[in-house]
């Protein structure tokens, strides 16, 4: 990991932000407000905004996510995980003889 003051920090925006963001949408729609429907005189704009402003918080969390990841493992370290094994012998942490051996009845 590159950096754990990023993690934490994509951790409590995540997770501030999405209990936020479901709360307001939750009042909202306690308070009569229907999914899938357009609101053009603002009766919830109280709460939309405050949604908004978490949804905010759960999307700058993703980009700090993202950019601890490709400064942890480099860009063509990310690319490679999408990438075919160089390695023709690479088992992936899965050994054929210790898979057989375990499953012996």
């Amino acid at each position: 990991m590159w950096s754990a003051k990023l993690s934490n920090a994509h951790f409590w925006l995540y997770l501030i932000g999405g209990i936020g963001m479901g709360a307001f949408a939750g009042m909202a729609g306690i308070n009569g407000m229907l999914r899938r429907h357009l609101y053009v005189h603002g009766e919830f704009n109280t709460y939309m905004v405050l949604a908004a402003i978490c949804g905010s918080m759960v999307l700058i969390a993703w980009f700090i996510f993202l950019f601890n990841i490709v400064m942890s493992v480099g860009v063509k370290g990310l690319i490679g995980i999408f990438l075919p094994a160089q390695d023709k012998t690479a088992s992936y942490g899965i050994e054929p003889e210790t898979v057989a051996d375990n499953h012996k009845v």
